[in-house]
């Protein structure tokens, strides 16, 4: 998010510096150049404290797991325990499994959150009519 602007920028400011080895600049083009390097090692500061990348590798890897448990989910729907008892073992593991995960992922913001639950519904909204629309023209 930040890694473009810094680029550009420190790009911006690295061919002033060699251009002006040939001749020497205006004062306002030298102030400029330096304000633009002031900016990029903000930026690049601001990159490296907030850690958008860190985050987003650790959202993917709980994304990832998540995936592994909803297909263990679903092949225990496809391949049922056999006995009550299998049953309960199966869920006790997949609940302490489940809890591990949500222990470990990092936190989703409110807004996102809010934000997913509203395409949900306007997916789940879609689904019904699809479903409706089908019946009817059947």
């Amino acid at each position: 998010m930040l890694g473009v602007p810094v680029v550009i920028l420190t790009t911006i400011v690295g061919t002033s510096v060699f251009a002006s080895l040939t001749s020497t600049p205006a004062l306002y083009l030298q102030m400029l150049v330096g304000c633009i390097s002031l900016v990029a090692a903000v930026l690049a500061s601001l990159q490296t404290f907030l850690g958008y990348s860190e985050k987003s590798i650790r959202h993917a890897n709980a994304a990832t797991k998540y995936g592994a448990l909803q297909k263990i989910l679903e092949q225990s729907l496809v391949i049922p325990p056999e006995t009550h008892e299998d049953l309960k073992v199966f869920f006790d593991k997949f609940r302490h499994d489940f809890e591990e995960q949500r222990k470990q992922s990092p936190t989703i913001p409110h807004d996102i959150w809010k934000a997913a639950k509203n395409i949900a519904t306007v997916d789940e909204s879609l689904e019904e009519l699809v479903v409706l629309s089908r019946r009817n023209i059947e």
